[in-house]
């Protein structure tokens, strides 16, 4: 388990949906003015949304950039997530169709001995050999 990365996970969440929620009532960020421009690039709909709720605090620009990052992060999260979920429960119906199979199935083949084993006379001393004259 990996306590570090989960706790790291968490707070990137967190500060994302936070973003996320708070966006609308901060001041509008430097992206927002940038879609808001009087060219043809705008998009009115976002501008009209943005302009109905009351701006009752500013971020600076620095929380702006991170709340964005993380809840990027966070979007990105909650699209992976059903394909994990998929490869989990793929790998989960594996197993099941595994332990379904018997034994014999599964089980490599013995080996045959090479042989018949030779008899060989214990040893009446130590060390190697007919290294000792009898």
């Amino acid at each position: 388990m990996n306590r570090v990365g989960d706790y790291c996970s968490f707070v990137i969440r967190f500060v994302g949906l936070g973003y996320v929620v708070l966006w609308p009532f901060a001041q509008p960020s430097p992206l927002s003015s940038g879609l808001c421009r009087d060219d043809a690039l705008s998009w009115p709909s976002l501008c009209n949304c943005l302009d109905r709720f009351p701006h009752v605090f500013s971020l600076p620009p620095g929380l702006h950039v991170i709340g964005m990052v993380c809840a990027g992060c966070l979007s990105i999260s909650v699209m992976v997530r059903p394909l994990s979920r998929w490869r989990r429960d793929g790998a989960q119906r594996a197993v099941m169709l595994a332990a379904r199979i018997p034994a014999a199935v599964t089980r490599s083949p013995q080996r045959k001995p090479l042989g018949p084993h030779r008899n060989v006379k214990p040893r009446n001393h130590f060390g190697l050999r007919g290294s000792v004259p009898h």
